[in-house]
């Protein structure tokens, strides 16, 4: 197994590829590699709220058009246009201060798109996060399928679950999204109330498990918005089929799942 680690994106970005000497395509792990770099590094340059100099926050202030900013930003606001209406209205791709802001799908959104690459390049297993968002193809180089540890959002040192890839190695994703990283960064449309919420029901943190991390990572985001205001059963009621589960930790320290996300867990508090 090799392993790559190095900043992105405001974070860190994490990749496992399983390494066979007699595998024809080890050749050009290291060319897959260095390009899914470049394409990260592409993505935070066009598409970051951050950094001033971002075509996005470009296009925001009104210094540059549409048409001259990177065409990365015309296909994200395309592609986040319906999940707003998708999500019961938990995903809005705008800030407070009401400025187009699609953070809760560009990484996962970009982390897929690199994974692409790899498999492009002739990889058909690797294990790619940014952030604690991952997208997976094939199986670890075991044999076993892909596994991703959970943490408890009040102590990291503590798994709550254990997240498994189905067995046949299509692709697989994780995102989670909570307070434990960045605070309470996320607020709902339901309102604009402030994001505080302390009943022992509500959740600290939401997972979200599908086939593409884009929407995985959007819908987890949605979720966790939903939640701070709704039961959680019905901030995900609106989960598409085609593979979409999700599981939440409460701040009780209970676990909450949907329907069918106890075929994904190998061990969970609940």
């Amino acid at each position: 197994m090799r392993r790559w680690a190095w900043p992105a994106m405001g974070s860190y970005a994490s990749l496992a590829l399983p390494w066979h000497p007699s595998d024809p395509t080890v050749g050009s792990a290291e060319d897959a590699v260095d390009e899914v770099q470049a394409w990260l590094a592409e993505v935070e340059a066009a598409l970051s709220p951050y950094r001033d100099d971002s075509d996005l926050c470009r296009w925001r202030t009104g210094t540059r058009t549409l048409g001259r900013c990177s065409p990365l930003l015309a296909e994200v606001i395309d592609a986040v246009g319906t999940l707003e209406e998708l999500t019961d209205g938990g995903f809005h791709p705008y800030d407070r201060q009401g400025r187009f802001d699609p953070t809760g799908y560009v990484k996962g959104w970009a982390v897929e798109r690199a994974v692409g690459i790899l498999s492009d390049a002739g990889a058909t297993e690797a294990s790619l996060g940014v952030g604690g968002d991952i997208q997976m193809i094939g199986r670890a180089n075991t044999g076993r399928p892909w596994r991703v540890a959970v943490t408890d959002p009040s102590d990291e040192r503590r798994i709550v679950a254990v997240v498994q890839a189905p067995a046949d190695g299509q692709p697989f994703a994780v995102a989670t999204s909570g307070a434990s990283q960045r605070g309470d960064h996320i607020w709902s449309a339901l309102g604009g109330r402030p994001r505080g919420a302390t009943r022992p029901d509500s959740p600290a943190s939401v997972t979200v498990v599908g086939p593409d991390l884009g929407r995985v990572d959007a819908f987890a985001t949605a979720i966790w918005a939903l939640a701070r205001e709704l039961p959680v059963a019905q901030a995900w009621s609106w989960l598409p089929g085609d593979g979409y589960q999700a599981f939440a930790v409460l701040k009780s320290g209970a676990v909450a799942t949907t329907r069918g996300m106890g075929g994904h867990l190998v061990s969970s508090a609940a």
